[in-house]
């Protein structure tokens, strides 16, 4: 029943190993993501750090333990950190997302195969760099947002499992299920978007 999908999925995979065989470079990729999180962690680890010794030593008087207490500014600065965390790690995947659909598309629409290489992926880096780095940003924003909403509403749930408030955690159940719906449908849109921007220009 599904032959004629299966030799197409197939026929697509046998594609895709030709543009990789011819841009070997698109295999580093991920290595380059991987730099760029690097490099943005080790600063933001620091802050987070010196934010996290920022609050008021108090100590428990019952049990002996002692613990942080922030003050409203300070946690406001938590939930910006994470929300950059989130704005950063996605832009990153964004980037290599965007650099692989312009290399691949290049190579797609390109008559002579020979023409393509390691210079189309470094090609794909400079357009993405001049022109499209404003569509990865905002790509990336919308699921930092839906992230950064999921993490409050995880952060609402906790609070509400030590309150054992039954009907806050069911409806912070059910909200948590809707914003992680919501994500894979935009991750969905935004990768079909890129692939749109790689093939058309498009912003």
């Amino acid at each position: 029943v599904l032959g004629k999908r299966i030799a197409m999925a197939i026929a697509i995979v046998k594609e895709a190993a030709r543009a990789l065989a011819a841009m070997p470079l698109l295999m580093l990729s991920p290595v380059f993501q991987l730099l760029g999180m690097t490099i943005f962690l080790v600063p933001w680890t620091i802050y987070v750090l010196y934010l996290a010794s920022s609050g008021e030593m108090k100590v428990d008087t019952t049990t002996n333990v002692r613990y942080f207490e922030y003050d409203g500014n300070t946690k406001y600065a938590f939930w910006y950190m994470l929300f950059t965390y989130f704005w950063t790690s996605e832009f990153l995947v964004a980037c290599g997302q965007l650099v692989l659909a312009l290399a691949i598309a290049c190579w797609y629409f390109t008559r002579d195969k020979t023409k393509c290489g390691n210079g189309t992926v470094m090609w794909a880096a400079r357009v993405l760099t001049f022109n499209h780095l404003g569509t990865a940003a905002f790509g990336s924003l919308i699921i930092a947002i839906i992230l950064t909403i999921r993490a409050i509403i995880a952060y609402i749930q906790k609070k509400a499992k030590k309150s054992g408030n039954k009907l806050l955690q069911y409806i912070m159940c059910c909200l948590q299920c809707c914003m992680w719906c919501l994500e894979k449908c935009m991750r969905f849109l935004n990768k079909n978007a890129y692939i749109q921007t790689a093939i058309y220009g498009y912003s």
